[in-house]
């Protein structure tokens, strides 16, 4: 999967595996220049782009084919912020709208090491359009430190279509991202690298949830647990591990803070969440 940095969003760009925590966003405050309402972006949009842009080696036979893009924006008076999920985790995203509608967006996440690639939103600009949703243009670039570097590419277009949604209010869905070792008592699991890919599907239903939890995409183990508003509590026990004290909170547009312990064999993990994003509302 080296090479299909799948934004499920559904760009098949270019993927990883860890991440560095992505800068957090600043709490958003109208701009002082607001004075007229602006033009609206807020919410769960499913871009659709035309391939244009071939950034790498590897993807000029995508030329021409549609591919897509996910946003999870809120926004006070002209300032946008909000994230673009995907499979190697979220992207920070913010912007300004401009008094005559126009939106663009700018962001970067970080690479955390070998075959861990980090986003670059180049350009990303977006206008409402009452036909299609929206239009305008994106170019998106994943990049790798080090040897990796050889792998950096991308692609980019021109946005045909776009449809939106309700930022989703419950811990349903789809959350990827990574973990980072605080800590780890002697045994067999401590030999393994301290960061890893993390994927945790969940359905609530009331305060109640009920899910999987993931880790490095090989070992897993149910979980049940409870919310309370944007809190949950989620223990549980599978043929890898057992899961104690994962405590979560997620925000508005859908990034997933918290921390567990892994207990398995004689070992004994505490995990850190790192830039773990809603992929999809669907559990």
């Amino acid at each position: 999967m080296r090479l299909s940095f799948f934004l499920f969003v559904a760009v098949a760009m270019l993927p990883g595996c860890a991440g560095q925590p992505a800068t957090p966003t600043a709490p958003l405050s109208p701009s002082p220049a607001a004075s007229i309402l602006p033009a609206n972006y807020a919410g769960a949009w499913r871009i659709t782009f035309t391939r244009e842009e071939c950034l790498s080696r590897h993807c000029y036979s995508t030329l021409g084919q549609p591919a897509q893009v996910d946003l999870r924006l809120t926004q006070i008076g002209d300032r946008v912020a909000g994230i673009i999920p995907g499979s190697t985790g979220f992207t920070n995203v913010a912007g300004t709208v401009t008094p005559d509608g126009r939106l663009s967006l700018s962001g970067q996440s970080t690479p955390g090491g070998f075959s861990t690639p980090g986003l670059t939103v180049d350009r990303l600009e977006l206008e409402l359009d009452g036909a299609n949703g929206v239009r305008g243009y994106v170019r998106l670039t994943s990049w790798y430190e080090g040897d990796q570097s050889a792998y950096n590419g991308g692609a980019g277009g021109s946005i045909t279509a776009g449809s939106r949604a309700p930022l989703a209010g419950t811990f349903d869905g789809q959350w990827m991202g990574y973990f980072h070792t605080v800590s780890c008592t002697p045994g067999p699991y401590c030999l393994l690298e301290r960061k890893g890919e993390l994927e945790l599907t969940l359905e609530q239903r009331g305060p109640g949830l009920n899910g999987v939890l993931k880790v490095r995409f090989t070992s897993s183990a149910p979980v049940t647990g409870t919310t309370e508003g944007s809190h949950a509590q989620l223990t549980g026990d599978g043929p890898d591990f057992e899961v104690h004290e994962f405590r979560v909170t997620r925000d508005a547009v859908g990034r997933l803070t918290g921390s567990l312990m892994l207990r398995s064999r004689a070992s004994a993990m505490e995990l850190t969440l790192v830039r773990v994003g809603r992929l999809s509302d669907e559990p």
